[in-house]
């Protein structure tokens, strides 16, 4: 369960950042006049915020998830996978 819990924490952590990398690009290129505005929205979503705002809620979710007990890490990710579906 560590091992699983500790790849689900590194795999939303590593998209989080290559979606932080996507807005960083995303707001260079809006500040230019490189590509219309119409190619950008088509390139890069308006939605990518929202993501970033969405999984930044998630892997905290999963962090707090990640409990110590007597040595033994517990997971109750489950509940944030059920909660987040609905």
């Amino acid at each position: 369960r560590r091992m699983v819990l500790g790849e689900v924490i590194s795999t939303e952590t590593k998209y989080l950042n290559q979606l932080q990398v996507i807005e960083e690009y995303n707001v260079a290129l809006r500040a230019t006049d490189v590509l219309a505005e119409e190619l950008m929205d088509i390139i890069i979503p308006e939605c990518v915020d929202q993501l970033i705002a969405g999984h930044t809620g998630l892997l905290q979710a999963f962090e707090t998830c990640a409990i110590v007990n007597d040595g033994q890490q517990v997971s109750l990710i489950g509940n944030e996978f059920r909660s987040d579906s609905s």
